[in-house]
């Protein structure tokens, strides 16, 4: 993930929430946050995407990713769980998530 991380921080400077373009590419750079274990960065990327982008399915994205985050956190279902059942779930519920996402994530 280190090298995805590196060529998304030669990007980002350059690139705004405010485009769809520059949304995806902050949206990668989240997802690789993520995969890092980096969540706190992750979520403060979805953060400014859900405040300032002007790309409807960028923005719609963002929120539904971070909700799945908040709730796969609050059911303590994240990837790093040990049992493969409780992985699954949560696996499982993010793809429901995004599904649900695309409908209607608005607060």
């Amino acid at each position: 993930y280190d090298g995805a991380a590196a060529a998304l921080e030669g990007v980002t400077p350059y690139a705004t929430y405010v485009t769809a373009l520059g949304g995806e590419a902050w949206m990668e750079l989240a997802a690789v946050r993520e995969a890092q274990g980096r969540r706190p960065e992750a979520e403060r990327i979805y953060t400014q995407i859900k405040k300032f982008g002007m790309d409807r399915q960028v923005t719609r994205k963002a929120r539904a990713l971070s909700f799945g985050r908040e709730a796969s956190s609050f059911l303590r279902l994240d990837s790093a769980a040990e049992d493969e059942k409780e992985a699954a779930a949560a696996a499982e519920l993010r793809k429901t998530v995004l599904k649900v996402g695309r409908y209607n994530v608005r607060r």
